[in-house]
């Protein structure tokens, strides 16, 4: 791995329960891993080739070896205990299983750039099956703003910057709070609190880091706790 070579801008790491250590190389569309042995191998996405989710989502790859698909600007990895590999890029969520076969369990085709902020939050607000959701995720320009993590009960969370989606493990998508800013109208406050990462502690509750909306994006002011019901109630700060 000392001698291999990282393209681009790393947003996403993530720890394997074997001691693997799993990373996006986004401009290269593809996720690699650093095995404890030292040696580094490509385990999701072909080096170079970003996938069409618009215009051929069948050629993406779903249902076979993750290192024959197609992925787009992927940002964030997480892994379970089962050693299942999940990616956020732009436009869905990929699963991983252990035995390297590759399925999208959120998401259809990135959002157009320019949509407005009502169609974006039609987006977000949307509930039902997850893989016929379209992901409100502005490309890298709320890159910064983007997080996932896996929650209770086989569940995955993302963070946009509207807010904390949850993806259940029976394939349902909805919103567990509303809030952010939205950059591209210039920059308007939506709900109370501007998230910027998150975590789950071990008994299960969601904590995040969060300013107000309407505030400037690079101080963050409070760590909060978000119920299932999405009531926020500050921690810290």
């Amino acid at each position: 791995a000392l001698d291999a070579k990282i393209r681009g801008i790393v947003f996403g790491i993530a720890a394997g329960p074997d001691g693997s250590i799993y990373f996006v190389t986004m401009y290269d569309h593809a996720v690699r891993k650093i095995a404890p042995n030292g040696t580094i191998s490509r385990v999701a996405g072909q080096y170079g080739i970003q996938a069409d989710y618009l215009n051929d989502p069948a050629g993406t790859g779903d249902g076979g070896q993750a290192v024959d698909a197609k992925l787009s600007y992927p940002m964030k990895v997480r892994v379970d205990a089962q050693g299942n590999l999940y990616i956020l890029d732009l436009g869905r969520i990929r699963k991983v299983a252990p035995d390297g076969a590759i399925s999208t369990i959120a998401g259809t085709a990135p959002m157009p750039l320019l949509d407005p902020l009502a169609k974006y939050l039609d987006a977000f607000r949307y509930t039902g099956s997850a893989t016929s959701a379209r992901l409100p995720i502005r490309g890298f320009l709320d890159g910064s703003f983007l997080d996932m993590q896996l929650g209770p009960s086989g569940s995955v969370y993302v963070l946009t910057e509207l807010g904390i989606l949850k993806v259940s493990a029976s394939g349902e998508i909805g919103p567990v709070v509303e809030g952010g800013n939205f950059t591209g109208d210039g920059g308007v406050p939506v709900g109370t609190y501007r998230f910027a990462s998150m975590t789950f502690n071990s008994q299960g509750q969601l904590f995040a880091s969060a300013n107000p909306s309407s505030g400037p994006s690079n101080v963050m002011r409070k760590i909060v706790r978000i119920e299932s019901n999405g009531q926020v109630t500050p921690q810290y700060g």
